[in-house]
């Protein structure tokens, strides 16, 4: 490049010195139209070298990605590889809160959306203490979690555009956190600790879910105020009552990842078992119990679900040579007809191996089908819905159905 830019500077120097000598050599000879075409082009020659720090030649440009900034659309063209490089080829300055999704080194295709979120300055007014953060957070419960604040389920927060005055020239946002008061539950002789946002003792009962059965005792009347600390109780002594502590099982919500073999599993969410204090009415007949009646339960401690990740790879023939339950399932919610199943099949498996990443390398075809160019499947080219939905329509219109987008591959070697 520096011997490019140093030979254009002389060779632009020795011709305007030569166009300067030539027009005033005009003054004098008489000039020959062609002439005069010739140093009109010598004029533009010199003109059009590039000089000082100007590039040569553009940059190639391979895809166009996406990025989102706090609501922003902003389409970039670039030849990165990465999150990062598409960040610096917008010109985008990022700080230190600010958060960028996916990673920063997260590799990316054509028409790959990326998400910049501002951070910004939050106020919050907490009943012990009140502080300011930098977060692009934009939700109360992770605004608080980013804080190092712990939330209770009966906790209410709520976040707001911060005023701005004297005392608070920044604009952010503010979040306000309404404590729950903590009182205990005598219930049945169960003494729990509780949190609560009623006024009332009434009030609380419905909040917990709490009826009074016949017989029962409540200690404080229904009108009285809720104070930090109080104690709430019921009593009862003409039935039989336990007071059992149970766990709450821990719900767990599976997705299913076809790039991943069978009986691979991940935890991506972590979750956990909860508790509960149950109340039951227990009957008996000499002495034998012959049922128990739920009368009132306290959560203690609420069950947090579990998010896991399974492998659902697959798509191997059965024993009778019929395609895999889970090819079908995925062909189907595809829309491809049941007859075309053992020809689609056999077209994937020898294109992508059921693989719906698998990418070529070298011609950029991709998918589960590979859609060459890859950016035909758009930027959810790997999941095998959409993939297969591109593949059933295209072979219906090149080859009129995938029997024969079979036979042209086998003859040819591609479809």
């Amino acid at each position: 490049m520096t011997v490019v830019l140093k030979f254009g500077k002389l060779v632009q120097k020795y011709l305007m010195t030569s166009i300067f000598s030539i027009h005033n050599h005009t003054k004098t000879v008489k000039q020959h139209p062609l002439r005069r075409i010739s140093y009109l082009a010598i004029l533009i020659l010199a003109i059009a070298i590039p000089v000082g720090n100007r590039k040569v030649f553009a940059s190639s440009i391979d895809l166009t990605a996406q990025l989102y900034v706090d609501g922003h659309t902003l389409n970039v063209a670039t030849d990165a590889k990465d999150v990062q490089g598409v960040i610096n080829s917008a010109g985008i300055e990022l700080k230190e809160k600010d958060l960028v999704e996916p990673a920063l080194t997260t590799e990316i295709s054509d028409g790959y959306k990326i998400n910049v979120h501002r951070a910004s300055s939050v106020t919050i007014e907490d009943k012990n203490a009140n502080l300011e953060i930098e977060t692009a957070q934009k939700t109360a419960p992770a605004i608080a979690k980013e804080a190092g604040l712990t939330i209770a389920p009966e906790d209410q927060l709520e976040l707001s555009r911060a005023s701005i005055s004297i005392d608070n020239p920044k604009p952010g946002l503010s979040l306000k956190i309404d404590r729950a008061d903590d009182v205990t539950l005598d219930l049945y002789g169960a003494v729990t600790p509780q949190k609560t946002q009623a006024k009332t003792v009434g009030e609380f009962l419905q909040e917990k879910n709490i009826q009074l059965q016949e017989g029962d005792t409540l200690l404080q009347p229904v009108e009285a105020p809720i104070t930090p600390g109080m104690g709430i109780a019921i009593k009862n002594d003409t039935r039989e009552v336990q007071v059992i502590e149970e766990e709450i099982p821990m719900p767990v919500e599976q997705i299913k990842d076809v790039n991943k073999e069978k009986g691979f599993k991940e935890v991506q969410t972590a979750g956990s078992a909860g508790s509960k204090t149950v109340t039951y009415e227990i009957s008996k007949q000499n002495g034998v119990e012959t049922s128990r009646v739920v009368l009132g339960e306290v959560v203690n401690k609420p069950a947090i679900k579990q998010v896991e990740v399974i492998g659902a790879k697959e798509v191997v023939r059965s024993s009778g040579g019929n395609v895999s339950a889970q090819a079908r399932e995925l062909m189907a919610a595809a829309g491809i007809p049941a007859a075309d199943f053992e020809h689609a099949y056999q077209l994937i498996q020898k294109e992508s191996g059921w693989n719906s990443s698998a990418r070529n390398r070298s011609t950029g075809a991709c998918g589960l089908v590979q859609a060459l160019p890859c950016s035909k499947l758009g930027s959810n080219w790997s999941d095998p819905i959409v993939a297969l939905r591109w593949g059933n329509s295209y072979v219906n219109g090149r080859y009129g159905g995938w029997a024969g987008a079979v036979s042209h591959s086998k003859s040819r070697g591609w479809y």
